[in-house]
């Protein structure tokens, strides 16, 4: 049988079973208004993520099936984080590639940490089926990558983590290539509840010879899981200092956006403590790490906008609104050094920041301005990506357009064409 018939008959399989699956999830399979309100999903949310899952789909498979199942799976990404496994699993049931399985993986995920534990197993089922399909190539005509196959299957072992089938776990993680295992030490990290203070003690012991290697992943996730046992440990204040030490300690071979990265992390699990105090202490320190490095305006706006976000919520919403009012000028004075299919994330970014801060007026205008960005470049490839990323991004802020918007969003989806 041809590879590309074994590959039809596994999409008719899999959709099968997916269909099943819809049925057992905690919100119906329709699309519509109760499905909606049994989440408590505003009807423009709703619109938004259909709006944003027919953008991704509208791109050809051939030659952009990679683009669309990314954009696929970001969308499926965004409906979970709003609590819609439903419209999740039809978006992920639709993508062509080996995504499909790191979406499955992350619907079974969900699944298993809301109480769904039949319907993640069979998630998870799903989820095997495509990774196991993924080491003899995929419907991009490649050949064996089995990144691909590791990055699904380490999907799978977080989601059986979840679930508690440690042992399961385990045996996932034991084929799985480096890069893929630091990821899971963080889920660990983050799912294990509190312990006896020396248990701190010798997980930081454990990670030293890993922070000794200078390996970019294995370093970048073994600080992950610093992370999470500074979040385990918040309460142990001498403890938690140390968890933070042995971060700022072992980062000198990370690149700046990395380590303010992990500094957003700190930030948010203080945030989360209600710990305002520390908080802003580190978004002073987070700004200091941005200020001591030099970046492109695409890169240095969007941090400073969230820095503006992170520094309203701990407190400082003056100077926070100062900054924020900064960062979109820097916008308007480079934006001509930034290029066209960049330029509309960097607006979302502010956008966002400034719908954080309550000023939804503020948010509404650069989303507005952000969509007129989307469509500089003449190619439909962009434009999709773009209007799909504003429609997630205001879905996920709670941001309802106007009647204005509204119109001009569904104008550009209808007018995606060739050229892709």
């Amino acid at each position: 049988m041809k590879s590309s018939s074994r590959a039809f008959l596994l999409s008719a399989v899999l959709a099968l079973c997916a269909g099943s699956i819809l049925s057992s999830l905690p919100v119906g399979c329709s699309h519509d208004a109760q499905a909606s309100s049994t989440w408590k999903l505003a009807e423009f949310q709703v619109e938004l993520l259909e709006l944003a899952s027919k953008t991704a789909s509208a791109l050809p498979s051939n030659p952009h099936v990679k683009t669309r199942s990314r954009l696929q799976e970001e969308v499926a990404t965004a409906c979970l984080a709003l609590e819609q496994p439903e419209r999740a699993m039809k978006i992920v049931e639709a993508i062509e590639n080996w995504r499909r399985g790191t979406g499955y993986a992350d619907i079974a995920s969900w699944c298993a940490s809301h109480g769904k534990q039949e319907t993640a197993r069979h998630c998870i089922d799903l989820a095997r089926k495509v990774a196991d399909t993924t080491e003899a190539g995929d419907a991009e005509g490649e050949s064996s990558q089995t990144w691909r196959r590791d990055r699904i299957r380490a999907g799978i072992a977080r989601a059986c983590l979840v679930l508690g089938e440690s042992k399961q776990a385990a045996e996932l993680e034991a084929g799985l290539a480096g890069s893929e295992v630091g990821s899971l030490h963080a889920a660990k990290a983050k799912l294990q509840g509190a312990d006896a203070p020396e248990t701190l003690d010798a997980r930081l012991l454990e990670l030293d010879p890993v922070l000794a290697t200078g390996d970019f992943d294995q370093l970048r996730d073994a600080l992950g899981v610093c992370a999470s046992l500074f979040d385990r440990f918040y309460a142990d204040a001498e403890r938690r200092t140390r968890a933070q030490e042995k971060i700022v300690s072992s980062w000198t071979k990370l690149p700046a956006q990395v380590r303010i990265e992990l500094m957003f992390e700190l930030t948010g699990i203080a945030l989360d403590h209600a710990d305002r105090s520390l908080a802003l202490t580190l978004v002073d320190d987070t700004q200091r790490l941005v200020e001591g490095s030099r970046w492109l305006p695409e890169d240095q706006i969007p941090l400073a906008a969230k820095l503006a976000g992170l520094r309203q919520r701990a407190g400082g919403e003056t100077q926070a609104r100062t900054e924020l009012a900064a960062a979109l000028a820097a916008f308007d004075a480079h934006r001509q050094r930034i290029v066209d299919i960049r330029r509309a994330a960097v607006l979302r970014s502010i956008a966002e920041a400034y719908q954080s801060m309550g000023d939804t007026a503020a948010a509404l205008e650069l989303y507005a301005r952000a969509v007129e960005e989307g469509i500089a470049n003449p190619n439909s490839r962009p434009r999709a990506e773009d209007l799909a990323a504003t429609c997630c991004s205001m879905a996920q802020h709670a941001i309802a357009p106007g009647p204005q918007l509204w119109s001009r969003l569904r104008e550009i989806h209808q007018g995606l064409k060739s050229p892709w």
